[in-house]
Parts: C-alpha cells; structure tokens; sequence
C-alpha cells in the first residue's frame, strides 16, 4: 500500500472482496495475462477510490486504456469483452459514447455495511471539529475540498482511531483528544502553507499523515493498540501506526 516513502504503489489492496470470490480473475490468470490484469487492478483501482468520492460513474476514454495496456487491437479487445462483457464481470458500463466509458461497480459487489450507529457518531464528531476548525482559520477552501479533506480524515485518522476503541472502550477520552491535537496541528500547517498548495485535500491527507506520526510517538499505548488492531486483521500497520 501507499507509504510516506513509497507514495505511487497503487493501493489494490482496496478492491470489494468480491473481485476475488467470483471467477472474475479466473480467465486473466488461466490466459497469463500479466498486462492485462494490471489494467484490469488499475481499473478496479479507480473504480474504488474516484465514485467513493465523488458519487460519480467512472469515466475512461477507450484510447485511454488502450494506450496504457499496451498491446495489439486484437488483444485489447478481447481485454475489453471480458473486463466489461465477460461472464463474471463485475463493471457496468452505463454507456459508451464517442469512445468513452462511463463506469461502475455492479450491486453483487457491495456488501451493506452494518449501521455502526457509534461509528457514525465518532466520525460526525470529528468531521464537526474539523469543519470548526476550517471555519476559524484563515483557510480559503470549497466544498469539494472539504469533502476531499473528510474522506481523507476518515481514511487516516478517523476509522484507524475507531479500531482502537473498539479493542478498548476506555480508549475514547484519549483518542478523541489525540484526534483533535491532530486536526488542529494539520488545519494550522495548511494556514502556513497558503499560497504554495496545489491540491488541498492531497497536502491535508500528507499532513495528517505526517502529524500522526509525530504526535503518536508520545502516545505509545494509543499507537501499540491501533497497530494490533491491524495485524489481528492481518493487515499491514500504516507507517504513522507503527
């Protein structure tokens, strides 16, 4: 996955568990289409991460995809029949229009997620403090960037931060006031930056990063429990985690 020091890995990991629980992959593999597999992960990919953000279908210009797989029409074509006419395909297209695909996950692939009513008023809490905190700095963003700044707080502080709770209830009172020292320190080194950012939301999710990481090196039992909560998962500990 993405690291502070190796920041262009495509996060794949990210991909709905029934990518793998079909036989989606089954003819890429039997056919040793490594190419055709990265494309079809750099796909999934986007598929992922952009219509999460943006609510959006995905769109992808044929040429594109051509361009970036890298192989004979022949070839190309039969990629495209199975990636988004195959049997066990799991990508919609909406329309193809002009060369271009508008994309999205078929419903088979979402699982409905369990109302976590607790969940759900932790991360409205810290989204309140953070838009608090935009509110009173000299900060000039939209809302789209303020959308891009929660998505990027959920996925680095928000949900990490929630795993310890759940190991540890007794855990709240720290956790809500190291989440807090975070967000502040982060919203005030975006005031300090004005001026020389190019994407907020991007700098915001590096800051966050970086301001865990600091910040957790003198919470070592915050940061002990979040990255047991990930290896129990049996999942990588992020960098600030560890």
């Amino acid at each position: 996955m993405p690291t502070a020091k190796n920041p262009k890995i495509p996060g794949y990991f990210l991909v709905p568990k029934a990518i793998f629980s079909c036989g989606f992959l089954r003819d890429f593999i039997k056919a040793r289409d490594v190419r055709g597999l990265l494309g079809l992960l750099d796909l999934i990919n986007g598929l992922y991460r952009e219509p999460k953000r943006k609510g959006k279908w995905l769109k992808r210009k044929k040429i594109t995809l051509f361009n970036k797989y890298k192989q004979s029409k022949q070839v190309f074509n039969k990629w495209l029949q199975r990636v988004f006419y195959g049997k066990n395909s799991l990508i919609q297209v909406e329309q193809e229009l002009e060369g271009l695909y508008e994309l999205k996950f078929i419903d088979k692939v979402y699982r409905e997620r369990k109302h976590d009513a607790k969940f759900e008023q932790f991360q409205a809490s810290s989204h309140n403090t953070l838009s608090s905190l935009l509110r009173s700095s000299s900060v000039h963003y939209t809302n789209d960037d303020l959308q891009d700044m929660q998505f990027a707080c959920k996925q680095e502080i928000i949900t990490p931060m929630y795993y310890a709770v759940e190991s540890n209830e007794n855990a709240m009172s720290t956790v809500k006031a190291v989440m807090a020292d975070i967000l502040s320190v982060s919203v005030r080194e975006i005031e300090r930056q004005t001026g020389n950012i190019q994407v907020l939301g991007a700098y915001f999710r590096k800051t966050l990063r970086l301001q865990t990481k600091r910040i957790l090196q003198e919470e070592q039992s915050l940061r002990y429990l979040i990255a047991s909560s990930y290896k129990d998962a049996h999942w990588d500990v992020p960098e600030q985690f560890q």
